[in-house]
């Protein structure tokens, strides 16, 4: 995992950063990477290595509305489960990853910086949001 990890931040370190265009791409093409880009990257593998957190988890940026997103996909349907694996994600998330990024990258994240999603994997139609959490505060969607 470890291995995957430094493969990860190398590949992306050594990217060229290109103002990217309106043509088709593939996989040659230059593109410019954001910090927040970077950082989804970087948490992902952060959260993955981390023994006590094993749900399937997706980081990504989103430019709009300028957050690292984690979608955590779980078992728990309830909003109490859910927010209990919540809290566990954004305690590694607030005691690891942004005191790196800070030290590492002189990248200052704060809770606003971040959307935590829970979604019940196992739902009979498909994943299903349970939980968000956004600015420090959860939300409980209406479904």
């Amino acid at each position: 995992m470890i291995k995957h990890v430094f493969f990860t931040i190398v590949l992306f370190t050594n990217l060229s950063i290109a103002q990217q265009n309106q043509t088709e791409q593939n996989l040659n093409s230059n593109f410019q990477l954001r910090i927040g880009d970077y950082s989804a990257l970087l948490l992902n593998n952060f959260l993955k290595i981390n023994k006590d957190l094993d749900a399937p988890i997706i980081c990504t940026f989103e430019s709009k509305p300028n957050t690292i997103d984690l979608k955590i996909f779980g078992a728990r349907n309830t909003v109490e489960g859910a927010r209990e694996t919540v809290n566990e994600y954004w305690k590694t998330i607030e005691k690891t990853f942004i005191p790196y990024m800070e030290k590492k990258f002189n990248v200052n994240l704060e809770k606003k910086d971040f959307r935590v999603l829970y979604f019940d994997r196992t739902a009979r139609k498909g994943a299903k949001l349970i939980l968000q959490l956004f600015g420090g505060h959860f939300v409980i969607p209406e479904n």
